[in-house]
């Protein structure tokens, strides 16, 4: 690629992704306001598309589902409790770690008798 494309091709990238950045927080702001309404809004897209790495928790929470081959936020909420739980070093402080991430965004874990045929997906 030349020099000249590659500049207009990186300029385009940061134009798109500051745009999606706007969306995305555009959505969370309805959702929060829909929330503090009482009402439940369901998941959008958008965040359920999101990398699971954009979550607030810790670094072992996001090291562990990308290890796991958990990449987006939809991927994360499709797995119960009990999922997280048997993981190899995902402790209780994890599980409240992540679980306070989705929380921020409106989002929580399924219980467990919605999600007992994805208790292990890849």
């Amino acid at each position: 690629m030349k020099p000249a494309n590659r500049e207009q091709a990186l300029t385009a990238l940061d134009k798109l992704a500051a745009a999606m950045v706007q969306m995305n927080d555009a959505l969370l702001d309805l959702r929060m306001a829909l929330m503090r309404e009482g009402i439940e809004p369901p998941p959008s897209t958008a965040i359920l598309l999101q990398p699971a790495e954009l979550l607030n928790t810790t670094a072992r929470v996001r090291n562990k589902l990308m290890l796991e081959g958990i990449g987006t936020i939809g991927e994360v909420i499709r797995r119960n409790r009990h999922f997280y739980i048997r993981l190899h070093n995902f402790g209780k402080g994890s599980l409240a770690s992540l679980e306070a991430a989705l929380a921020e965004i409106g989002l929580k874990l399924p219980s467990l008798d919605r999600s007992a045929n994805s208790s292990r997906q890849s």
